[in-house]
């Protein structure tokens, strides 16, 4: 998923620079079918991201596959990508497979009512996380994510 020749990236404003002072703010994008759900993601990661940052965190919502992965190529790379797997029009496990190919850099969690969410830590997700899971500690979790503060790839919920 290599943007198409010609065509211009937004640069990758990291969340820290080496020293770990935060310089600027995550883009984080949203993979989602559920409106309300990614609206909560929305304003809760934010509102927790912006209290860690001088300004609002970014944010880029899609509802399917498809969208996702074209707003990935088009406005890549992303801080974040939260990616839910069970999407209209396929399994958000390829959205995972083709950020990571694509911009090895980004952060990728997936949030699924499935159960077995090996398939997507397998596809490269730094974080899996199951809806089960109390929505504070799913926006603890991407919040560390986006803050660089990460632990290696782990599954909560299943």
């Amino acid at each position: 998923m290599r943007p198409p020749a010609g065509c211009r990236t937004r640069p990758r404003a990291p969340a820290h620079d080496p020293e770990g002072d935060t310089i600027a703010a995550p883009r984080i994008l949203i993979v989602e079918d559920h409106v309300f759900f990614s609206e909560a993601l929305r304003m809760l990661l934010g509102r927790r991201l912006s209290e860690e940052h001088d300004e609002q965190a970014e944010f880029r919502l899609a509802a399917t596959v498809a969208d996702g992965l074209r707003i990935a190529e088009e406005e890549g790379p992303f801080d974040v990508a939260v990616v839910d797997l069970m999407l209209p029009d396929g399994d958000g496990t390829e959205v995972v497979r083709r950020i990571k190919a694509a911009y090895p850099q980004t952060r990728v969690a997936v949030l699924s009512s499935v159960r077995n969410l090996s398939e997507a830590l397998a596809a490269g997700a730094d974080e899996a996380l199951g809806k089960d899971v109390p929505l504070s500690v799913i926006i603890e979790a991407l919040g560390s994510l986006a803050s660089d503060e990460g632990r290696p790839a782990t599954t909560l919920g299943e």
